[in-house]
């Protein structure tokens, strides 16, 4: 390759001199040699014929610009392909109807090689994962049944069926989430309420927790109540719970965007100097789009893992401090919103180092609920579906740190 790189010098320097565009021959006039190339072409294509000018047949000798010039299944041979098919497929260009490469044609061609060489040497990849939690303080009812048994018999099969209605006395227990009640006094209660021994008293306590749709845009008020159900001498008897008015107040929905820095800079393990690393960012933005306030919001990170490094490569990652709205960066891993009112959006970030340079080329973010029921109408918290943000690094490097 260093061969054709002093053959294309020496081969500049000639045609200069015999040039009919008469280009003074100068090293640092390379680059207009070239471009002529493309500004001239009229001039130039009789220079690739069997019979140049006559103004320049005694200047310029045809069979020494041959000799200089390189042609597509030259150069393709002596980087190391097949023929000119072979160089086009791998570096995906076309040298179609060129019998000669000019000197710019052939620089671009060496440096796509070379490029391509580079990508090989760093196209190992590793997966990296990142495990938050976001957690909230949330609005909720607590719910109590107090059963007092004076008989002398146990009541068995004790039971609860809360049904929460609106307004309009339809169902939409669905619509929030209940926790298994805590029980005093019951005994035995592998389901439901279980049993409650003569002249004792027992008690069960439910929290109710409302959905995100359950006040949309104003306070909303529900009903709660429903059955008691006892088995008592062997007869099983139902009694219908007195309704309890309960207000909710709208509540908050948060959505999160994540934001990952795609170029990360730090050691270049192709130069023999040791590069210091620059921390790059990775942001989460918390939009709150419900009508509530999101009270106490905080996401506790854990520190980056690599969960596929294939290739084996060295390379570690670490979060080294974190900063909300702005404020001072603080070296932690968890973030602290506090509150974030209805309609306001907040933003935290945390700086990552990597011991190795490179570009994050995808990025995927999922959720999952806890605590919630396993209905979705209980998450306050959604992220956006099929998206990737990147953003690009705000601090330049000057040329000596590569």
């Amino acid at each position: 390759m260093s061969n054709i790189i002093s053959q294309m010098t020496d081969a500049k320097q000639s045609i200069a001199a015999a040039s009919p565009l008469n280009i003074r021959s100068s090293e640092d006039q390379f680059q207009d040699i070239d471009d002529s190339f493309w500004t001239a072409p009229k001039e130039w294509d009789q220079w690739f014929t069997n019979q140049p000018p006559v103004d320049v047949a005694e200047s310029f000798d045809l069979s020494d610009f041959e000799a200089h010039y390189t042609t597509p299944n030259e150069l393709a041979l002596s980087l190391g392909y097949r023929d000119v098919a072979h160089m086009e497929q791998e570096l995906k260009i076309s040298t179609a109807d060129l019998e000669y490469l000019s000197f710019k044609e052939t620089n671009d061609i060496i440096l796509l090689k070379e490029r391509g060489i580079a990508n090989e040497g760093v196209c190992a990849k590793v997966k990296l994962e990142l495990k938050q939690t976001a957690v909230l303080t949330r609005d909720a009812f607590d719910a109590q049944l107090m059963l007092e048994n004076g008989t002398e018999d146990s009541l068995s099969h004790c039971a609860i069926d809360i049904i929460i209605t609106d307004e309009f006395g339809n169902n939409v227990t669905d619509m929030f989430g209940i926790y298994p009640p805590t029980l005093t006094g019951f005994t035995g209660g592998s389901s439901d309420l279980g049993s409650l021994p003569g002249k004792s008293t027992g008690t069960a306590n439910w929290i109710f927790i409302p959905g995100a749709d359950c006040a949309i845009g104003k306070e909303t008020v529900y009903y709660v109540g429903g059955f008691l159900r006892y088995t008592e001498n062997g007869q099983e008897l139902t009694f219908p719970l007195t309704s309890v008015a309960i207000t909710v107040y709208p509540q908050p929905e948060l959505d999160l965007d994540y934001f990952w820095q795609r170029d990360v800079y730090a050691d270049d393990p192709w130069t023999e100097e040791i590069e210091p690393s620059i921390p790059f960012e990775l942001a989460v933005m918390v939009h709150n789009k419900g009508g509530g306030v999101a009270q106490n919001l905080r996401i506790e990170s854990a520190q980056p893992e690599i969960v596929e490094n294939e290739k084996g490569l060295l390379i570690d990652f670490k979060i080294i401090a974190s900063q909300v709205a702005g404020q001072n960066m603080t070296p932690s891993l968890n973030v602290n919103f506090g509150d974030i009112d209805a309609g306001q959006t907040s933003i935290a970030t945390w700086l990552m180092t990597s011991t190795l340079q490179g570009q994050f080329t995808d990025l995927k973010v999922s959720f999952t609920h806890v605590n919630g029921f396993g209905n979705p109408k209980m998450a306050f918290i959604r992220l956006p579906s099929n998206r990737t943000e990147f953003v690009t690094a705000r601090k330049t490097r000057s040329s000596a740190q590569k």
